[in-house]
């Protein structure tokens, strides 16, 4: 049963494959190939039937991939869910070959996707598209980190989690944001000492 789920979801199924997927069907291949990947780590048979899907995706999304590192007709929130799947395989498999590809496309997204200024001010429908960011500038691998744009993101929804407009489901997204940004302060700022002994 989850073998079937797998290939349609990545293209197995022919019917489907020749229809153009929407959106709601773009962001369940990006989590389908999530799972790929935290299953096949840390390091699938060459021959693994669910490796060869993974790889397939991502070859297709690096083919659809314009110069400039955006993709034609994709949402940024998909674009980004795919930047985190390549950055995470790169990472989970030591395999570089679309690194260079990978930073492209995070470079235009972090050029292109602004950082809202005024909370009150702001369409909530962005805030998911933030989250997704906040995720890309955290993880680097193929690319940098960005520590002062994950910081700019996590200021914005402290801010906007304020305000009271914002309703609940939308408090706990940036509650979730700001809670990571400042565990991940915590780890940088605790190892420092630590690698200080070490060295």
């Amino acid at each position: 049963m989850a073998d079937e789920l797998v290939r349609d979801c990545l293209g197995g199924n022919e019917k489907r494959s020749s229809l153009r997927p929407d959106e709601s069907e773009l962001l369940i291949r990006t989590g389908v190939c999530h799972c790929l990947i935290d299953l096949l780590y840390p390091g699938p048979d060459a021959g693994d039937e669910y490796l060869l899907l993974l790889k397939r995706q991502i070859a297709g999304w690096i083919a659809e991939m314009n110069r400039d590192g955006s993709w034609s007709g994709v949402s940024p929130d998909v674009a980004l869910e795919r930047i985190g799947v390549m950055n995470r395989y790169s990472y989970a498999f030591l395999d570089k070959t679309n690194d260079r590809a990978v930073n492209r496309s995070f470079e235009y997204f972090r050029n292109s996707l602004p950082v809202p200024e005024d909370a009150g001010n702001f369409d909530e429908n962005y805030l998911y598209t933030l989250v997704r960011l906040y995720d890309a500038a955290v993880l680097g691998n193929a690319y940098d980190p960005d520590p002062h744009l994950a910081w700019r993101i996590a200021r914005f929804m402290y801010d906007y989690g304020r305000t009271p407009f914002c309703s609940d489901d939308d408090r706990f997204c940036c509650v979730c944001c700001v809670v990571c940004h400042v565990a991940e302060r915590i780890d940088i700022w605790q190892s420092a000492p630590t690698e200080r002994y070490i060295a």
